[in-house]
């Protein structure tokens, strides 16, 4: 059985220890007991009912050809049980971490019924009661006539109609004590033995421990390992209890930069505008961050801005002609507390503005220019033109009609020649004013 050890030990060295650490591991198989009756040898106690023949250590009598236990005797109400408690064999194996432990044992099933656990010698009496669950812990049990069940300390338990094979199997049961609300979790999966593959009976069941009792049903508490035969042909070998200890978590990588996908706003725009997406450079591939406004150096415009998840938007419309630079300050913080900080620089950027006037400039045209006899005056209706003058240099009107259309001819042959100003005088009161030189 050394070989199947060290063959566990490598497999769960490249499986569950890749997330787990700390691994020790408890080994007993009976190949130091010598052969006969089982009571006394190596602290193990033993309990017969309608028998006299004690539970036997046999030679050659384990799948492997070593010694292992075996229940002889065959009849109605005749039946055995063994414990023993779990000193220094069984080290660091209390269930007072949030570790993963696995307890693992050889047994061969047989038809009235086997059963195996751990458990609780509450009355200090040197035994597992078996009619007690106040000292029974989590069993293992298994008959050809009863299928599989796992009993579990708080009296309930899991049924499967799963079988093991018959003859020798390897049993693996894997406990969290700590999951499930400290109700705990626990798998049953078995392997027959010179197999190669793993049946699951049960996959994340409740445990149904209790952390806080002062009985079995608390696992730190659990201080023996017992079995239970009822019928002949019922054995066990190479108990094996491991404890793989979680690993504390990392300590927090805290972010260590912030980036905005955009820096720049047209000014005029609406209030809500987007600008950017934040993004963070953090050590901690999995973490998520929440963005929020800083106090510090850089915050001079925190409130011209707002943040929505991870986006940054304008909270007013902002002009260039006021300022072209808008400071902010931005933490990243991520869901452990870790933050980081960093104050950017958005940038308004100028918008080419026309003015009514020179909307109105564009929207005129007036022709000959020098004239003699008389000008055309041509306008866009949008203009709507409500008077027309025309003044000399020194500012006196020369001439003032009321506009009749969008083109209008105005005689000159009565001005005198030189340079003088026409004007427009347009809607909202705004004037446009043209140069123009009379030459006869």
């Amino acid at each position: 059985m050394k070989k199947i050890a060290i063959t566990l030990l490598v497999l769960l060295s490249f499986g569950a220890l890749n997330a787990q650490t700390d691994t020790t591991i408890a080994y007993y198989d009976f190949n130091s007991l010598t052969v006969g009756n089982l009571f006394g040898k190596d602290s193990w106690k033993t309990t017969l009912a309608g028998t006299s023949i004690d539970i036997q250590v046999q030679a050659a009598y384990s799948h492997d050809n070593s010694n292992a236990i075996h229940f002889t005797q065959n009849g109605g109400g005749i039946n055995a049980s063994g414990n023993r408690p779990l000193d220094t064999i069984f080290p660091n194996f209390n269930y007072a971490d949030s570790g993963i432990y696995y307890i693992y044992f050889d047994i061969k099933r047989e038809y009235w019924g086997s059963e195996f656990g751990l458990g609780y010698d509450q009355n200090n009496d040197g035994k597992i009661n078996s009619s007690a669950n106040s000292e029974k812990g989590l069993r293992f049990y298994s008959a050809q006539n009863g299928g599989t069940k796992m009993y579990l300390p708080n009296g309930t338990n899991h049924v499967s109609a799963t079988l093991i094979n018959s003859g020798w199997n390897r049993i693996e049961i894997k406990l969290e004590p700590h999951a499930n609300a400290g109700h705990g979790y626990l798998t049953l999966r078995y392997q027959a033995i010179g197999g190669t593959t793993w049946t699951t009976i049960f996959n994340n069941v409740s445990a149904g421990l209790d952390t806080a009792a002062t009985n079995a049903k608390n696992p730190s508490n659990w201080d023996n390992i017992f079995f239970h035969f009822t019928g002949s042909n019922s054995g066990i070998d190479n108990i094996e209890l491991w404890r793989i200890a979680a690993i504390p978590p990392p300590p927090n990588q805290l972010p260590t930069d912030i980036a905005l996908s955009a820096d720049t706003i047209r000014e005029n725009m609406a209030s809500h505008t987007l600008i950017g997406a934040f993004t963070t450079t953090d050590l901690d591939s999995n973490d998520t961050h929440q963005y929020s406004f800083a106090v510090g150096a850089g915050d001079d415009n925190n409130s011209e801005f707002m943040i929505g998840g991870d986006i940054l938007y304008s909270s007013i419309s902002f002009n260039y002609e006021d300022t072209a630079l808008k400071y902010i300050r931005i933490k990243s913080q991520d869901q452990n507390g870790g933050a980081f900080e960093k104050a950017f620089v958005i940038n308004v950027l100028d918008v080419v503005e026309v003015s009514i006037s020179e909307i109105l400039e564009q929207a005129i045209s007036i022709y000959p220019n020098p004239a003699s006899d008389k000008i055309i005056l041509e306008l866009n209706s949008e203009i709507a033109p409500s008077l027309i003058r025309i003044y000399s240099i020194n500012g006196v009107i020369a001439k003032e009609i009321k506009p009749k259309g969008d083109i209008n001819e105005i005689d000159i042959r009565d001005i005198p020649d030189g340079y003088y100003i026409i004007s427009i005088e347009s809607k909202g009161n705004n004037t446009i004013n043209r140069r123009i030189h009379i030459l006869h």
